[in-house]
């Protein structure tokens, strides 16, 4: 975290005060009642209190996967909110207690026999407060999802669902600050912020700003408006009079005035993609396109399973049973075949495959080539760096007699690229790539493990002795 003094005019540089080292991916900053800064790292999943002129760092809470947001209530609570896993953590004031908030919908199908189901969610990228009277409520946008059941395996992944309920449903969860009580009855949003009464949310699939009515039990029930904006917007502030809005994959700054007759401006800043990043644009801007019928026949984006082109960390029901999202970012290259079954021998041919299970019309070469650019070059989380000690304790273990994770997770937790046979299981499943892999709960093929510890503690796997650790 660096601390930087403006000085005067916009062509002036900023002079930099101090800086501090904070746990990995630090992704959002708030203020704490007496000053301090409080910061949250995604890959780290920590919060960090960090003090004074020269940030000296205080007491620290652990988080769940992937925080993203906070905000500050007027109680002093501070509330964060994550990519993955549809819950919003609750930490105090003094950050002694962290407390998780679920925010997974019950979705009842309009069509007999009622049908009622619980969902969970992610993409919880941002989260904003707003105050009526004596109440406070935090908005927090995300999607609802459902990975389906064992009962409706056909009607899950590989397309829409035949009773009326959508697999991904945009929705804007408001939350009670006091008591914590999820108010919401019932788009991918990256950024949201409150003016009066108006809720602002930056929608990334559709290339929109929504504004909604933020005093609503439901706001996404209340739409009021909506502006086109270039593409990527992912980010939001309000000035006197106007709405900002910054679109990170065009790099074009929208201000759009508040006043309900007034058009939409765009300041273009300086970002001229380079000839050999022309590609991978291309590849980011088709993975988090939604309702493309060429990519899902339910308006899917690839981004919607794999935010960040990370993990959606669900297990989803497809006809050969449960399937866990793997990462993706940082985890292609040099790691054939691919998927659980490793029946695509490159990322392009599982890409195409991908897109007609999904029920895509398809997409051309061009395009299939420039999805695999991004993927392929797509930055791995960042990692805190381990105790030494241990790693190389823990790499002795790894390749030892006794254990051998190494005969199949080569060249440092790579693959085989082989197929094995676990349990009772009619399939033979790909070796997965271990990079990044504490990241990325749960584990195995069906996320029967809900942490790596689970995994190594299980007396009942045939994959190695690590139970005996």
């Amino acid at each position: 975290v660096a601390v930087f003094e403006p000085a005067q005019g916009y062509d002036a540089p900023l002079s930099p005060l101090g800086e501090r080292a904070v746990a990995a991916e630090p992704r959002a900053l708030a203020r704490a009642e007496d000053g301090a800064v409080i910061v949250v790292s995604g890959a780290g999943a920590r919060l960090t209190r960090l003090s004074g002129d020269e940030l000296n760092p205080g007491r620290s809470v652990r988080l769940a996967r992937d925080p993203r947001d906070i905000v500050r209530g007027r109680d002093g609570a501070l509330f964060v909110s994550h990519m993955v896993g549809a819950s919003i953590t609750r930490v105090d004031p003094s950050l002694s207690e962290a407390k998780r908030i679920s925010v997974g919908l019950t979705a009842a199908s309009p069509f007999a026999p009622p049908v009622s189901r619980s969902r969970s969610g992610g993409q919880g990228y941002s989260l904003a407060t707003i105050t009526t009277g004596e109440r406070e409520r935090l908005l927090a946008p995300m999607v609802s999802v459902d990975p389906g059941d064992s009962q409706r395996p056909l009607a899950t992944y590989y397309g829409p669902r035949d009773d009326g309920i959508a697999k991904h449903m945009p929705t804007v969860v408001s939350v009670e600050t006091q008591t914590s009580e999820l108010l919401t009855p019932g788009l991918v949003a990256t950024a949201i912020v409150t003016h009066e009464s108006a809720a602002f949310a930056a929608c990334l699939g559709i290339d929109a700003v929504l504004e909604l009515d933020a005093t609503s039990r439901d706001p996404m029930a209340t739409e009021r408006r909506r502006f086109s904006v270039p593409a990527g917007p992912t980010a939001l502030a309000i000035e006197p009079g106007r709405l900002l809005v910054f679109s990170q994959f065009s790099g074009i700054l929208s201000s759009i005035p508040l006043a309900a007759s007034s058009e939409p401006d765009a300041i273009a800043l300086e970002y001229r993609p380079t000839k050999d990043v022309a590609q991978l644009a291309e590849g980011r801007l088709l993975f988090h396109r939604t309702d493309d019928a060429r990519i899902a026949d339910d308006g899917l984006a690839c981004a919607s399973c794999h935010p960040e082109g990370r993990d959606d960390s669900l297990s989803w029901t497809t006809p050969e049973g449960l399937r866990q999202t793997l990462p993706l970012a940082g985890r292609i290259r040099d790691t054939a075949p691919y998927g659980w079954l490793g029946q695509q021998s490159t990322p392009l041919a599982y890409v195409r495959n991908t897109v007609g299970r999904l029920g895509g019309k398809g997409l051309g070469p061009a395009e299939l080539e420039a999805i695999v650019t991004y993927v392929e070059t797509a930055a791995p989380p960042p990692t805190d760096v381990p105790d030494a000690a241990l790693v190389a304790r823990g790499e002795r273990l790894f390749y030892s007699e006794q254990l051998a994770c190494g005969s199949c997770h080569v060249q440092g937790g790579g693959t085989d690229g082989r197929h094995h046979r676990f349990g009772m299981s009619e399939h033979e499943f790909d070796t997965p790539s271990l990079r990044n892999v504490s990241l990325s709960a749960p584990y195995f093929h069906d996320g029967r493990y809900a942490s790596l510890e689970d995994l190594l503690a299980d007396r009942r796997s045939s994959m190695s002795e690590t139970h005996q650790l």
